[in-house]
């Protein structure tokens, strides 16, 4: 391993909490309903694992959700860029942006820009909970990004979706030689299975995708039979058989 890797990985959602040191996982679930109670149980785990040093920390959309914001009209410096992206999403947030930290992926000039936000009293929590059992975050970002580091190779080549579901959710990125080309996050009362292929189907039609491109699948915290929810309308790879764990945000 790289002196500059980090030493675990962790995974959160609003419900569980993750720990990986190399392939031994630890997995707890939050209780509902107790005051800060996902931080005690990021703590818990964190004890339990035994994990210190620099951690890579994966966020369910839930907790940072995710958005592609149309590039600017003019080049912009990173200063200039960073407005820009606050200017966008407040029309998503309204006052809220006020109190999120935002961070975007650099893209080429006239791209859109993949962007997140953390509310900043939630990250400092978070920060506080992982220096108080001896780590600190190496990098946070949100799972999309962490699933499309994961299958760069197979996303640069042509055309392909990137599906990731988790509980109440479904995360969908359209990607063309390995750029977003849309990004759409759901809220799904019903089953996520059912609702996958008319979901890739309209957003496909909105942004004028043609059928047939294969979709990458990932879940987590969801019991579904994808291929046959999908009826061969979709071309699924790599689905989630049952319910995965929350390692699969951190690629155990």
């Amino acid at each position: 391993m790289s002196p500059l890797s980090p030493d675990a990985r962790i995974a959160i959602l609003p419900d569980r909490v993750a720990v990986a040191i190399g392939r031994a996982v630890t997995e707890l679930t939050v209780p509902a309903e107790q005051p800060d109670a996902l931080m005690r149980t990021l703590a818990e785990a964190l004890a339990a694992a035994r994990c210190k040093g620099r951690v890579e920390v994966v966020l369910s959309h839930a907790l940072a959700p995710v958005w592609l914001v149309p590039a600017p009209a003019l080049r912009l410096n990173w200063t200039e860029t960073r407005g820009w992206v606050h200017e966008q999403l407040t029309n998503q947030l309204g006052d809220r942006v006020g109190h999120c930290r935002l961070a975007f992926q650099p893209a080429a000039p006239g791209e859109p820009l993949l962007v997140s936000a953390l509310d900043e009293t939630w990250l400092a929590s978070l920060m506080t909970t992982l220096a108080g059992k001896g780590a600190r975050a190496h990098t946070i970002q949100p799972w999309l990004v962490a699933a499309g580091n994961r299958r760069r190779e197979k996303l640069r080549r042509g055309a392909n979706w990137l599906a990731l579901a988790e509980p109440g959710r479904l995360t969908l990125a359209f990607f063309q030689d390995g750029r977003p080309g849309v990004v759409r996050s759901l809220q799904v009362g019903g089953d996520l299975a059912t609702a996958l292929p008319d979901a890739v189907r309209r957003e496909a039609l909105l942004a004028g995708v043609p059928d047939g491109v294969p979709v990458w699948l990932e879940a987590v915290g969801v019991e579904a039979d994808w291929r046959a929810a999908a009826g061969g309308r979709l071309d699924i790879r790599s689905p989630a058989a049952g319910k995965a764990a929350t390692a699969t945000l951190v690629g155990n």
